[in-house]
């Protein structure tokens, strides 16, 4: 009985201690002991140890000691809100590749890509827009014209935040296909000339070259050359200052493509109109622009003998350097060999050669034609070199001599 009573006794001390929060260290002994009706006096006090730590881990509660170890305090344990509704992080997708293999163009990530599109015009724009994505290309892009001619630039940005933009800006326009394909957009050029060939559709020879060269046709407003031009009085020739007015062309180096070609084709018009074997027609004298189908009506209607269209080059690597000559017929071959030779002699740049491309301008004109690139207003370097004046002017003295020995040899 009396030892029910003691552990009853021993159950209330302790609840008491734990309803106050604070368990006190007795200073002096306050327990007596009994036996046999007489009452103990040991030499050591008795004492009851309490494990303060396994009280308040039976109870849920939290519990310290103070820095004198005197005194150990128990409070309640803080509730841990859970967040009923946690946010969701989505990870962007990295862009890590954009490759151009003739008139297909695909962006890589490292993962399963969204992505809106739309076409924006003066110049033609195809304009993709990767959503929750960031830029992570490891190298720039090199725009690869072999095989394609209608492509001018791709360019792209971390336009915002979450946004990766591709632009591709084309020569003239076209239409394309548009696929997400898991971690790749793929966009596929087709129908990239709205107009159609002025003679009858020929089919093409193994090398893809169009058959007209090789088989002449006859259409009623064609100009076929009776008269050696070396033995004519006068060789009426049409110089096309590349873009112009709203159109800048390329830009880059704080020089816009517009002001180059305007410069070097009207230092050009004067060499032709100081030699009284020329008359010298131009596409603009100015800052305007005639759109492409007017430049080669102007070329048509005069009924020009030759026509030469000055261009400047750019790409998305500021690395991309040379000269390169466009042709399309094969009249026109010789003609495109002949001024490339004295223009590579003139730049000094890298001999990006001579080529075959469809540009409507020497596409669509009927008199021998070409396209000249002079270099990259993307590469620091030719850039300086085609701002300069006497640059500028060495150029067009080039141009002049190789025009004139295609006239006296022909």
């Amino acid at each position: 009985m009396k030892q029910a009573f003691y552990r009853i006794s021993l159950l209330l001390f302790l609840l008491m201690g734990m309803l106050s929060a604070v368990v006190q260290a007795a200073p002096a002994p306050s327990i007596q002991l009994w036996m046999n009706g007489e009452r103990m006096k040991p030499k050591i006090p008795p004492q009851i140890q309490v494990n303060g730590q396994a009280v308040t881990e039976l109870f849920g509660q939290n519990g310290s000691w103070d820095k004198g170890k005197t005194t150990y305090s128990i409070s309640s344990k803080a509730v841990n809100k859970v967040d009923e509704k946690p946010k969701v992080v989505i990870e962007k997708v990295k862009i890590t590749g954009l490759v151009q293999k003739e008139e297909m163009i695909e962006i890589e990530a490292n993962g399963e890509v969204q992505a809106k599109h739309f076409t924006m015009n003066n110049p033609f724009r195809i304009v993709v827009d990767v959503q929750n994505a960031e830029l992570a290309l490891q190298s720039p892009l090199q725009l690869d014209k072999e095989g394609q001619v209608i492509i001018k630039t791709i360019r792209y940005s971390q336009f915002s935040p979450n946004i990766v933009r591709i632009v591709i800006e084309l020569q003239g326009s076209a239409t394309y296909d548009f696929k997400v394909e898991g971690e790749k957009v793929v966009v596929k050029l087709k129908d990239v000339h709205e107009l159609e060939l002025p003679s009858s559709q020929l089919p093409a020879n193994q090398e893809g070259e169009s058959l007209e060269a090789e088989i002449p046709t006859i259409q009623p407003d064609t100009i076929i050359p009776l008269i050696p031009l070396a033995t004519k009085e006068l060789v009426k020739i049409v110089v096309d200052a590349g873009h112009g007015g709203t159109d800048p062309g390329a830009i880059g180096n704080r020089l816009r493509e517009k002001d180059l070609t305007l410069g070097i084709s009207q230092k050009l018009a004067e060499n032709l109109r100081a030699d009284p074997k020329f008359d010298v027609v131009m596409t603009r004298e100015g800052d305007t622009f005639p759109e492409l189908p007017e430049r080669v009506k102007i070329a048509n209607g005069e009924k020009a003998d030759l026509f030469i269209s000055v261009h400047i080059n750019s790409a998305t690597s500021s690395s991309a350097k040379g000269t390169e000559t466009y042709y399309y017929t094969a009249k026109s071959k010789t003609y495109a060999n002949t001024v490339h030779k004295y223009l590579i002699q003139a730049t000094g740049f890298s001999d990006r050669k001579v080529k075959k491309a469809r540009f409507q301008v020497i596409r669509d004109t009927k008199m021998p034609a070409v396209l000249v690139e002079i270099g990259f207003i993307t590469n620091p370097s030719e850039a300086k070199q085609m701002a300069d004046e006497e640059f500028q002017k060495r150029v067009a003295d080039a141009l002049y001599k190789g025009i004139r020995e295609f006239v006296d040899q022909n």
